[in-house]
């Protein structure tokens, strides 16, 4: 029998700007955002065996239309979305990373695929934060959306977020091999490995005196580490390397030539 008991609800809805065909999709497909479009545009190849899901033309053009203007693409739009969320108390100055996303019905990589989307940068302007940006807040925000956001070791995400949360750096010297170089991994994903690129006691440096900005980072990795959904296997030998076979990283760990990661 086809489906058709989303169909009265999308003639009376669909006329309506605000209304978020996005959350209903997302619910019934188990989908991000970006996800969801892409699937409307390939006709829903992923469903389930034994499963179909057809709109025509006009409804898969009209659903599209909704997601690009139900949610904000830009800065200005996402800082008027948290102020009218903020007027309704479904946000305070105590809010998470975790429950703005939850109050926008948005991925990770939908807020900061949004071009200068900040946490901290937000809280600002929203009023919430007083203390002023670290010069290199702006460009660490920009490089969690290139870098950071395909994290899915659990373990490792956990235990950065741990030390993040500590009042001072780690001290090095006392470090084993394998924290030594989680924490590599953490700060070329951040500060790259070009004329940018930091030895790591610097990089850590950076980040503490970057509190509010470090905070954001902690938070980010605990809702990464609870959303990572496969299952991971240890690496088949017995080196100290904080891999995971299954586990994604997106930078390179091989390190500026002629210097050296330390």
């Amino acid at each position: 029998m086809p489906w058709r008991c989303g169909h009265p609800l999308f003639q009376r809805a669909g006329y309506h700007r605000r209304f978020r065909f996005d959350l209903r999709y997302r619910a019934l497909l188990g989908c991000s955002r970006s996800q969801l479009q892409e699937q409307l545009t390939q006709g829903f190849p992923f469903l389930p065996p034994g499963c179909r899901l057809v709109l025509d033309r006009v409804a898969s053009e009209r659903v599209l239309s909704n997601l690009r203007q139900c949610l904000p693409a830009r800065r200005p739009q996402l800082l008027e979305e948290l102020r009218a969320l903020a007027a309704e108390g479904v946000l305070t100055p105590t809010s998470d990373l975790a429950e703005w996303l939850e109050a926008l019905a948005m991925d990770p990589a939908d807020f900061y695929g949004i071009r200068g989307a900040s946490f901290t940068a937000l809280r600002r302007d929203l009023g919430w934060l007083g203390a002023a940006p670290h010069p290199e807040e702006e460009r660490l925000s920009r490089a969690i959306g290139s870098a950071l956001l395909h994290g899915d070791d659990p373990d490792r995400l956990r235990a950065l977020a741990a030390a993040l949360s500590a009042s001072a750096p780690p001290e090095l010297q006392p470090l084993g091999e394998r924290e030594r170089r989680a924490w590599l991994m953490l700060t070329v994903q951040l500060f790259g490995t070009g004329r940018q690129w930091r030895p790591l006691e610097d990089a850590l440096a950076v980040l503490w005196q970057a509190g509010a900005w470090r905070q954001k980072l902690r938070q980010l990795l605990e809702l990464l580490a609870a959303r990572a959904d496969h299952r991971l296997h240890p690496l088949p030998w017995a080196l100290p390397v904080p891999l995971r076979v299954h586990a994604q990283r997106s930078r390179p760990l091989d390190p500026p030539r002629g210097r050296a990661l330390a």
